[in-house]
């Protein structure tokens, strides 16, 4: 099982594209090193476990399968630096089992709900801006106020919050993204 700390201190990344964002620093525990999350590339295990340390407190998150599938699938298959075109928007549609598409195609595969209040864990949220003509990001919430998501194209997965992801992607707006039953294909020999 893969171990994945979230801690309470924040860092600035430079993302591919060359913008400062500001994330939480994640750690992976390999055998019995701690190394960077950005530095844990390939990795074969097959489960997550994510702890968030705040202050002198850990709490163990509670993940959705889909979730940690996600996660583990991209840190295994996608991390590596060899998919420059695997983004926020792939990250979600992996997590959620929707064929990865072109973003511009989105609301075929997503409704899109305004979000009053805190999502429930395993959400998906969009950043918008222009009555949601203008997508900026797309990120997962995992409780305790953090959100997951992969930063850019080609770029590595981040815990941020809401506010520090809408203030980063300049976004106006975020939306509850919900997942729309796909048509089943009917085969024929």
């Amino acid at each position: 099982m893969l171990k994945i700390s979230v801690d309470h201190k924040k860092q600035y990344i430079c993302t591919a594209d060359g913008r400062k964002m500001r994330v939480f620093s994640a750690y992976a525990k390999v055998g019995k090193r701690k190394i960077p999350l950005q530095d844990c590339r390939g990795t074969k295990d097959s489960d997550v476990q994510i702890v968030f340390k705040r202050g002198i407190f850990f709490r163990k998150l509670q993940l959705p399968p889909e979730i940690k599938e996600g996660i583990t699938e991209f840190l295994g298959e996608y991390s590596r630096g060899r998919e420059d075109w695997f983004d926020c928007y792939a990250f979600v549609n992996l997590t959620f089992n929707i064929p990865i598409h072109n973003q511009k195609y989105l609301l075929r595969f997503w409704d899109l709900v305004p979000l009053y209040a805190e999502p429930r864990v395993g959400q998906a949220v969009f950043l918008l801006t222009n009555e949601h003509q203008r997508f900026h990001h797309a990120a997962v919430y995992i409780g305790f106020g953090l959100y997951v998501s992969v930063y850019g194209a080609n770029g590595d997965l981040e815990f941020s919050t809401l506010k520090d992801m809408m203030q980063d992607y300049n976004a106006a707006d975020c939306m509850l993204a919900v997942p729309r039953p796909q048509p089943r294909r009917l085969f024929t020999a």
